[in-house]
């Protein structure tokens, strides 16, 4: 077991369609063990995710979903193919160019 522990979380900004449920998860073994971040996106569609550990996730975002729906295997097996991937680096804000939906 590998355990990071640091003091510069990174950050992540995008889009989405607005009032969407916007969930950042963890891409690898931890997946579906630590807690995910999850957002809602302001009537802009601007949605944001402070305080995250460095390293590799994916981005998804639906207009509405049942509450920790993507927490289920199956469930996430239907839908990750909508998953945006993003690299969160120690300190840094990442950004998600397309509009997530």
């Amino acid at each position: 077991m590998l355990i990071v522990i640091g003091t510069n979380p990174g950050s992540v900004r995008g889009k989405a369609a607005p009032g969407s449920t916007v969930v950042l998860i963890h891409d690898n073994a931890l997946r579906y063990r630590v807690n995910e971040k999850t957002s809602t996106a302001d009537a802009a569609g601007n949605f944001a995710f402070d305080n995250v550990a460095p390293g590799n996730f994916k981005a998804f975002a639906w207009e509405t979903v049942e509450r920790g729906i993507w927490q289920d295997l199956n469930f996430m097996r239907s839908q990750e193919e909508r998953g945006v991937p993003v690299h969160v680096d120690e300190g840094k804000l990442s950004t998600i160019d397309s509009k997530l939906n």
